[in-house]
């Protein structure tokens, strides 16, 4: 493995990118990246300057990265060059504007559009009540520059978007880049004493067209659990899998913490349909797959 491994710690009133080659077994030299110099910056009183990143992802080229800034509903976008123990960080084109609390992000196989899946919370609500949306959550497509172009004068275009299910904490694009889906919260969040309480989260499943960039919203999938947090295609894109952080009190077995899987079915009517749950321990939270 030599892709360098981008991360995100934080100090009082400044947010950072951090990225660390990996060779033959072994970490190089941490680079430090503060996001406040690369042009991401807040308003003086707020934590960390009022900007909080909880998103970074690799484009397919390897060449640049998206950071997720979802306090300011933006997604900036940086070139990364120089050696791998010696990284050098710079934006790559203009700061996008996206829907309400672009939470996670993923670059489409081709690398030409990014995804946000926008969560919609309230960061200034003093309670769960009026933090967590009672609206759906929407996804925004981003059109990229010409990677060809120069990176001083790179554009990169809002498209448009797509609402999605309640509360949406996690997304997926399929290897071909035309399916995408979210995993929503939707009520499970709640105490079962709420008025909002829900047993059922879902899994919201799109349509893609990548040379135009056009995403419509196909149908919702309701499953038992509470929190699910993140989901993947396999690398086939004939199976999602979404990860469930917990079951709820009393729950069954299989209805408790582990990977909800679906079948995808592909063709002009693309569809999910539910095979079970791997069981794994509680806490489960982000899934990928390897090569």
């Amino acid at each position: 493995m030599e892709r360098a491994s981008p991360s995100f710690p934080t100090r009082r009133r400044r947010s950072f990118v951090q990225i660390v080659a990996y060779r033959d077994g072994r970490f190089s030299r941490l680079a430090r990246f503060d996001l406040a110099e690369l042009g991401v910056r807040g308003s003086e009183p707020a934590p960390r300057g009022g900007v909080t990143a909880t998103n970074v992802h690799w484009h397919p080229s390897g060449r640049f990265l998206a950071v997720n800034i979802n306090t300011q509903n933006r997604v900036a976008f940086f070139e990364v060059t120089g050696a791998d123990g010696a990284p050098i960080l710079r934006p790559w084109g203009n700061v996008v504007e996206v829907g309400a609390d672009p939470f996670v992000g993923r670059f489409t196989p081709d690398g030409r559009h990014y995804l946000t899946a926008n969560w919609g919370r309230n960061f200034a609500a003093k309670n769960l009540e009026g933090r967590i949306p009672q609206t759906p959550s929407t996804i925004s497509v981003i059109r990229l520059a010409d990677p060809a172009t120069p990176r001083q004068s790179a554009r990169h275009d809002l498209l448009g978007g797509a609402e999605t299910g309640l509360s949406s904490e996690g997304i997926a694009i399929s290897p071909e880049g035309r399916l995408v889906a979210t995993v929503n919260m939707r009520g499970t969040a709640f105490p079962p004493g709420s008025a909002r309480f829900d047993r059922n989260a879902s899994v919201t499943l799109l349509s893609f067209d990548p040379a135009t960039g056009a995403i419509s919203r196909l149908a919702d999938y309701p499953f038992e659990g509470p929190l699910p947090e993140g989901g993947a295609f396999d690398r086939t894109g004939d199976h999602f899998l979404a990860t469930v952080f917990q079951g709820h009190d009393g729950a069954r077995p299989e209805a408790g913490s582990g990977l909800e899987v679906f079948r995808v079915a592909k063709g002009d009517r693309p569809a999910l349909k539910r095979l079970g749950r791997v069981p794994l321990p509680h806490g489960a939270h982000h899934v990928d797959l390897a090569p």
